[in-house]
């Protein structure tokens, strides 16, 4: 019998949510390539393993630079570059944005993976992970918000990867100027 994913729920309606697509199994795609009469290629993993990942990015960018941002042309300046902890391998770029764009305020969570990650394997649970992040304390640097790695107001921050950053003469954006409401009122 096929997963519940898998299987119709009748005609289409409207405003339905569509039911997500079933993953299958390794096993089950090279059985139904076999079927087809195509080669089987397993998927590559998208899993960064490299430590130095985009390190020849990541050196063309400092610290105090303007930049450009992708996806959008969001504007902001360089506040960080580096390996962050607690985020993927590789080298991110903190950029503080000139409109409240971003995600955060400069700081990154502290998931309960990478606590346990940092534990001894026999201490390794939810309680342990609780009693070694310790109490909530919005002074310290493990916050509600998490670890602080620049200083911004929030949701003007984000981390990017070096290729999603271009930095050169980019202004900061300012509100548009226009001429309504400069002049006096004329009759």
């Amino acid at each position: 019998m096929p997963p519940p994913c898998c299987t119709q729920r009748g005609p289409p309606v409207k405003n339905r949510p569509r039911t997500p697509p079933c993953r299958l199994s390794a096993f089950a795609e090279k059985e139904l390539a076999k079927r087809r009469g195509v080669e089987y290629v397993p998927k590559v993993s998208t899993k960064i393993e490299d430590p130095d990942f985009m390190k020849a990015e990541a050196e063309a960018v400092q610290v105090g630079m303007r930049c450009s941002c992708e996806p959008g042309d969001r504007r902001g300046e360089v506040m960080f570059v580096g390996k962050v902890e607690e985020l993927p391998l590789g080298y991110w770029v903190g950029v503080k944005y000139d409109e409240p764009l971003g995600k955060n305020d400069g700081s990154v969570k502290v998931s309960a993976r990478v606590i346990l990650a940092r534990l001894p394997l026999r201490s390794r649970s939810p309680s342990a992970a609780v009693a070694a992040a310790g109490p909530l304390n919005p002074a310290s640097p493990l916050s509600t918000q998490g670890k602080r790695v620049f200083e911004c107001p929030p949701n003007f921050g984000g981390f990017l990867r070096p290729d999603k950053v271009k930095v050169g003469d980019f202004p900061p954006v300012e509100e548009e100027d226009s001429d309504f409401g400069s002049e006096p009122d004329e009759i």
